[in-house]
């Protein structure tokens, strides 16, 4: 609120009950005197000069909280390198936007329509959807064009269960076109308006009148569920294909076996330009072939030799959508890769990137190359014969029918572009001119953002390069304070050179200390992060706001599943702390960490091994190294590989002493770190209960936080709350001793003043 509105306001209050005459001059007076008290407050704050009173609005804004994140909006971007779904005749497009609603704990998403024509000039975008969600999934997603006149997508309001709509681009007039009970994840509609979706399997009782008085046979059942007598994961699991023909009522199942999540995306079914064939992805539901061993990947080879698949062995089948006849178009695992789809313009065969080629009949160097590398291939259909296209990592764009060149970009969505092209039978990569990376496309809708610029929407004319300005998502981001990000780079404990970005603390001050939280777990550093790389714990701009350095640390990936992913991880946590120490901005024996997801196993770590005491920590739906966790899991997938990486072996045997050494669990005794623990869902409750329980006993600082239907990446503006609001709370607390007089936190510090008084038990 500006001096002007606060003079105005007592004005107002005045002028009804006395008359407006003196009330004015009185207004006047007011209006003087506290421009007098702001001007003398400023020059006599640290930071501040004359030359930084340019306005009272600049002066006056504050730093950003939570809550304000929350309620940003956030383009929505559909994969790959363009944000814009354009309609087929190229002359409108429709971009997506979400912003979360505190009071009724909903994210609300916005689907607008601009004309081409009109972005280089003045754009006047309409809404066509807007649908607000109550669950974890999205209100609005998987949004294609039909026709140049209809939209599809997945969408949902609250308490519904996700289903198939469709907009009328024209009227803005929405259909809904499936009522299963349970939601789609995925959907595919043909040219002659033929639909197959795939829908959860519903989440079923066990307790039945059989169970109830034979008891449950336990053999792969996930442990959360038996305690929950409700088969959640089983059926997150196992999803079901359905078609729909154009006209008909009711829908056909077609396939049951080997469809779930992993079919919905990288990439999603998708129809052949004639209709006549539909491309699934499905998880090998027998046992998968011993040859399949020969596959020099670590995923594939345990599954194959536990003959249970978990991630990597999925291949490709092709549905006849008039027979309804499903066969193998490619006998070969994907392994754990993103896959990308380019149907031909015949329908004659299809290119799909990102999986392994089959080895029958091949052997010598091609056999090698096919053991050891994924590839880009062209597969010709119904037959199923194989072209490869290229063994290196591409993000495929387009295929164009009338070059017969494919498009794509290498290793990432927004790497260099590359072209390849069939010449005598075989494919090879071929030069790019400027008009090739163009896509053909008139005008180019990008995303522009660094991490001290809020994104932006540009429109750009490809002809003359001329850009303008489509959309600013939140032009309100100017009342607030930020703190200055700064890229920084070091060396870590292992030699190799880390990288992360520096949150400055807002009023930063020349030659003053301030305590420092780390946030690790970021692996693109030239994004604007408000709060970090994901919504779960991370709150970088508030923790500014409240005074902190912010050191947000990039994950290194070559890093991942190797011996030493998790010491490595650890020693840069300490480095980080002592190059920004020997820069004189840090106070060293005042510094936090956030871990979250895979980086629970570094952290737990650093905090049970490191000769670093950390100040407060927080462990937010970690991956965890423990025992408990290891056998709690064992016997339904395969999350034991990672803890016996971490610990250099299985937890039997002579492989037991190792995690007595290197276990966190194992050697909670040496935490000295007040923790807070944040379980998301009921199966991550078992990733932390070994902290939880072990803490708590030994009567040290420990609080664990369950939100059961939350998701990994919080959704939820209660959750987000609950989460990245007592991320700051807890890193104040701890390393600032700040409470927050808000009344409705009382008996949160209440709780937290008791922690850090209670004795610590004394182990012998």
């Amino acid at each position: 609120m500006t001096w002007q509105r606060v003079s105005n306001f007592v004005a107002d209050d005045l002028a009804k009950i006395s008359g407006m005459k003196w009330v004015m001059q009185l207004n006047k007076i007011i209006q003087a005197c506290l421009a007098s008290l702001m001007c003398s407050s400023l020059l006599a704050a640290p930071g501040h000069s004359r030359m930084g009173l340019d306005t009272t609005a600049e002066v006056l804004r504050r730093p950003i909280a939570v809550a304000d994140i929350i309620q940003l909006a956030r383009v929505i971007t559909p994969g790959g390198s363009q944000i814009d779904r354009r309609s087929p005749d190229g002359r409108r497009f429709v971009i997506l936007l979400s912003k979360g609603n505190i009071e009724n704990n909903t994210n609300e998403y916005f689907l607008e329509l601009f004309r081409t024509a009109d972005v280089m000039q003045s754009p006047k975008p309409r809404i066509v959807a807007s649908l607000s969600s109550s669950s974890n999934r999205p209100a609005i997603q998987d949004v294609k064009w039909i026709n140049d006149h209809s939209i599809a997508f997945l969408g949902e309001r609250p308490g519904e269960e996700q289903q198939l709509y469709v907009a009328d681009a024209d009227s803005g007039e929405i259909t809904r076109m499936t009522d299963e009970r349970t939601s789609l994840t995925a959907y595919a509609i043909g040219p002659n308006g033929d639909t197959f979706y795939i829908a959860d399997n519903p989440v079923l009782p066990m307790l039945d009148d059989t169970t109830r008085r034979n008891g449950i046979i336990v053999s792969n059942q996930a442990l959360p569920d038996l305690i929950s007598l409700r088969d959640q994961l089983h059926a997150a699991e196992n999803s079901k294909l359905f078609m729909k023909r154009q006209g008909e009522k009711d829908a056909l199942l077609v396939q049951a076996e080997g469809i779930n999540a992993f079919s919905s995306y990288s990439p999603p079914p998708m129809f052949s330009p004639d209709g006549r064939y539909l491309i699934v992805k499905c998880m090998v539901t027998g046992a998968p072939p011993a040859e399949w061993n020969e596959y020099q990947d670590r995923w594939i080879q345990r599954e194959v030799q536990q003959r249970q698949p978990v991630v990597a062995l999925y291949r490709f089948e092709l549905v006849d959508t008039k027979s309804l006849h499903i066969h193998v178009l490619l006998d070969a695992p994907t392994g754990y890769a993103h896959s990308d789809v380019l149907w031909a313009a015949d329908s004659r065969s299809v290119v799909i990137s990102g999986t392994y080629l089959p080895l029958n009949g091949t052997q010598g160097s091609e056999r090698r190359a096919r053991q050891t590398k994924r590839f880009t291939a062209e597969i010709s259909v119904p037959d199923g014969d194989v072209s490869p296209v290229t063994d290196e990592e591409v993000t495929l764009d387009q295929w164009n029918a009338n070059t017969g060149t494919i498009r794509g970009r290498l290793g990432v969505p927004n790497g260099p572009a590359v072209q390849y092209q069939k010449t005598g039978g075989h494919w090879q990569r071929v030069g790019l001119k400027d008009d090739d990376v163009k896509l053909g496309r008139g005008v180019e809708i990008s995303v522009e953002e660094d991490p001290n610029t809020p994104p932006k929407l540009y429109a750009r004319d490809v002809k003359s390069g001329t850009k303008s300005l489509l959309l600013d998502p939140n032009p309100q981001l100017s009342r607030f304070q930020l703190g200055k990000v700064e890229e920084i780079a070091f060396k870590s404990g292992s030699g190799a050179t880390a990288e992360g970005t520096l949150y400055f603390p807002v009023e930063y001050t020349v030659g003053k200390k301030y305590p420092l939280i780390i946030q690790t777990h970021a692996d693109d550093l030239s994004k604007f992060m408000i709060d970090g790389p994901y919504t779960t714990a991370f709150a970088a701009q508030p923790l500014s706001g409240k005074g902190f350095f912010v050191a947000q640390l990039k994950e290194d990936p070559l890093r991942i599943r190797t011996p030493h992913e998790v010491t490595d991880e650890a020693a840069t946590y300490e480095t980080v702390i002592d190059y920004l120490d020997a820069r004189g901005l840090i106070q060293s024996n005042r510094v936090g960490i956030i871990a979250f997801s895979r980086t629970g196993l570094a952290v737990g770590y650093a905090l049970t091994h490191s000769h670093r005491r950390f100040a407060a920590a927080i462990l937010a739906d970690i991956s965890d190294a423990g025992y408990f966790r290891y056998v709690a899991m064992l016997n339904r997938w395969d999350t034991g590989w990672d803890s016996e990486l971490a610990n250099e072996a299985a937890p039997f045997g002579k492989g037991l002493a190792t995690w007595l050494k290197n276990c966190p669990g194992f050697n909670l005794d040496k935490v000295s770190t007040p923790v807070r623990l944040e379980a998301n869902e009921p199966g991550s409750l078992f990733f932390e209960w070994e902290w939880f329980a072990v803490l708590s006993y030994l009567g040290k600082p420990v609080e664990l936080l369950y939100l059961p239907d939350a998701d990994h990446v919080l959704v939820k503006p209660a959750n987000r709350i609950a989460s990245q609001q007592g991320t700051v709370d807890w890193f104040c607390f701890w390393l600032k001793d700040e409470e927050d007089h808000d009344p409705g936190k009382a008996e949160e510090y209440s709780r937290w003043r008791k922690l850090r008084e209670q004795p610590i038990q004394q182990i012998q």
